[in-house]
């Protein structure tokens, strides 16, 4: 019975499907966004033009936050067609949404942020979002773990249940190490340069002192 039941065991692992790496995000830069409206040459990799619209929403105390809404053109006009940002399976209660939102609360101490940049997956040319988001522990300034979320622009003539532009989901990581801003540590994951705003600690974890 033993023999029996390792056999079966070893045929599952012989059978089971290996787990997909994930994909190489290579030659990163970031495109520059001012608020209001920004027009951005050739945003998909086939080279349709598109726009970027980043507004702030002042809720009067330390919770408001930025939007940014992304337009394409469909090759035939000007860029007003949306692109929606595809359900995350790995993130929880996500839906997808038209629009993507960081989370600021005093600059210091950056819950939530989000970036978008040109650049290579998997040795391919790419338009990506991605987006850095702290645990939230006792307190927002407390040092905290971060997921980080990579999308890229994809074109599905046919697409169903979402846009035929959509940013879809290809990378979901954890840190193992605390941060205290999530802007330093989507600098830091993507090797991108901070934002010129930025307003946290320049130490490797964003945190006072360390």
């Amino acid at each position: 019975m033993i023999r029996i039941k390792l056999a079966a065991m070893s045929a599952l692992l012989i059978t089971a499907p290996a787990l997909a790496a994930p994909p190489a995000l290579t030659d990163l830069v970031p495109i520059p966004l001012q608020p209001g409206v920004n027009a951005i040459p050739a945003l998909s990799p086939d080279g349709r033009a598109g726009i970027i619209v980043l507004g702030s929403r002042s809720n009067g105390n330390a919770h408001g936050y930025d939007l940014a809404l992304v337009l394409i053109s469909d090759g035939h006009g000007p860029a007003s067609d949306i692109i929606h940002i595809d359900m995350n399976p790995a993130v929880p209660n996500d839906e997808g949404s038209d629009s993507v939102t960081n989370e600021p609360h005093t600059g210091e101490d950056v819950v939530r942020a989000f970036r978008f940049a040109r650049g290579r997956v998997d040795g391919k040319p790419a338009t990506l979002l991605l987006v850095a988001t702290r645990d939230l522990g006792q307190s927002i300034p407390a040092p905290s773990l971060v997921t980080w979320d990579a999308y890229s622009l994809e074109h599905t003539a046919d697409a169903i249940g979402t846009t035929p532009d959509h940013f879809t989901p290809i990378l979901h990581d954890r840190s193992t190490s605390p941060y205290c801003n999530a802007d330093m540590a989507l600098a830091r994951r993507f090797r991108l340069p901070l934002p010129a705003l930025y307003e946290g600690s320049m130490t490797l974890s964003g945190c006072i002192g360390g």
